[in-house]
């Protein structure tokens, strides 16, 4: 469920282009200005308008270089860099600009239109707060804000932004559409509900509104106590994912009751609904992960690492310090392998480096990389049957949370390392000595649970806890843990 406002583009404003036009008329008529310089302006802003961009770039780039220190001179190169499509380059010369003249609201403004499709969400947000210190008004600035906190996770922010646009602004479908969508992802159903109605009757034949309206009608139709009719899988697993992050286990699992009367032999409906229900479950169902590991596949490290905060790698190298220098020298195994996010951080440790994983799209990403010896699609357990006093290294980083009973995955560990080998993992944390299935379906386990199973098999070096990833906006708490094989 994405946000779909109608953002300005890279492309330049029109205010930006006649502020600028109404700035060199003006230079034009200063007598302190340089006859080079003036003739500069005027030549570059004609090829501009007959739409020749490459020769206006060129005019503009010999205009910087006459007159440096004129923020319009930078203004008017970043206006041809943006035509060009030369994104990179035009953000770097209105920063200029701005360093030079920080009073320019719609300089500003361009800026943080340019750098949110780079993605450089958090520079465009401030660009854009730079906007309202100069002029409050600029519904514009809240949009862009508000696309910043939405790619941050902070849809209660992101739902204030699009509310001051709207305020503004006054309604449109798309304002209306993000509203209620960042609504959804904090909790506020009714509210949600309201703002995608406003939406839909602005725009009646708009297929993605409506679903996100129905979406928001289910979510309040269980609330109520009935959930009624049919609808997509996606339908369903939305509405209890939002419903649980919302601290709404038990209307989401009235959601997940109806989706898995529906549809019987789907193994997500049913798996959903019996976490919800807290019945006793060991694991997710192998071909449960494997099936949606290949669906994700293409997009996954974006969506983990940059719309979720993942920052395993890193994690990961600060755990792996403490076993030495990474000397090329040991025998590694990647349990959980995925897209292979960490062979960059586990390659300068191995002789030979292994990846394992259940889902066959996750592997020919992780195949991709060009940095495992060899790739197996198998389940953890099967991979380390067999692997006596084989590795020096076993890794399981974002592996457990689709486990609940961990006691056959360390047993299978304690036996496949070499005598003082090294095991690092991570979970997401949990209190007490046990494990904990939540209504998303993955499991959680508490550090004393982890010491149990350690012990007798494994020395703890390090453990701590900190954010795994964000989830609707929210800081999942995650332990990570360095273990030694006792000799």
């Amino acid at each position: 469920m994405r946000s779909s406002s109608r953002l300005r583009t890279a492309e330049p404003g029109q205010g930006f282009v006649h502020a600028l036009a109404l700035e060199a008329e003006a230079a034009a008529r200063d007598p302190q200005e340089t006859a080079e310089v003036t003739d500069l302006t005027r030549h570059g802003l004609k090829r501009f308008q007959a739409g020749d961009y490459a020769q206006a770039s060129r005019i503009f780039t010999a205009l910087v270089g006459a007159s440096p220190g004129r923020a319009l001179s930078w203004n008017h190169h970043a206006l041809a860099l943006i035509a060009l499509e030369r994104r990179e380059e035009a953000a770097e010369a209105l920063s200029r600009s701005l360093e030079i003249d920080p009073a320019q609201a719609e300089a500003w403004e361009s800026l943080a239109s340019i750098l949110m499709p780079l993605a450089r969400h958090a520079e465009a947000e401030a660009a854009a707060r730079a906007v309202l210190a100069l002029d409050s008004r600029r519904s514009s600035a809240w949009q862009v804000i508000a696309m910043a906190r939405t790619a941050a996770n902070d849809f209660i922010a992101a739902a204030n932004a699009f509310a001051e646009a709207i305020a503004i602004e006054g309604p449109s479908a798309g304002l209306c559409a993000n509203l209620g969508v960042s609504l959804l992802k904090c909790g506020r159903f009714g509210e949600a509900a309201v703002a995608l109605a406003s939406a839909l009757d602005l725009e009646p034949g708009s297929a993605p509104i409506a679903e996100a309206k129905r979406l928001a009608d289910l979510i309040l139709a269980a609330r109520a106590g009935t959930v009624e009719g049919d609808g997509p899988d996606s339908l369903f697993k939305t509405a209890i994912l939002l419903l649980d992050a919302a601290g709404e286990r038990a209307v989401a699992a009235r959601v997940a009751g109806h989706w898995a009367e529906l549809r019987p032999d789907d193994m997500e409906a049913r798996h959903l609904r019996d976490a919800l229900l807290a019945r006793p479950l060991d694991r997710q169902p192998p071909e449960l992960v494997a099936r949606s590991f290949d669906t994700l596949a293409e997009t996954f490290d974006e969506h983990l690492t940059e719309r979720l905060g993942y920052d395993g790698p890193a994690r990961l190298g600060a755990l792996l310090a403490a076993c030495g220098a990474a000397d090329g020298g040991r025998d590694v195994l990647d349990l959980g392998c995925g897209t292979g996010l960490c062979s960059g951080v586990l390659r300068p440790y191995a002789r030979s480096l292994v990846g394992v994983d259940l889902s066959g799209g996750m592997l020919a990403k992780a195949r991709e990389r060009g940095r495992y010896d060899a790739l197996e699609q198998a389940d953890l357990t099967e991979a380390l049957a067999g692997d006596t006093g084989r590795w020096d290294l076993i890794v399981a980083f974002d592996t457990f949370p689709y486990l609940g009973d961990l006691a056959p995955a360390f047993a299978g560990v304690a036996a496949a390392l070499k005598p003082g080998g090294w095991f690092a993992f991570s979970t997401e944390d949990a209190e007490g000595d046990g494990y904990v299935l939540r209504g998303n379906g993955r499991f959680a386990h508490g550090p004393d649970y982890v010491a149990a199973l350690a012990a007798g098999r494994f020395e703890i070096v390090t453990r701590a806890t900190d954010m795994l990833r964000r989830e609707a906006g929210r800081a999942v708490a995650g332990g990570y843990y360095l273990l030694r094989a006792l000799p």
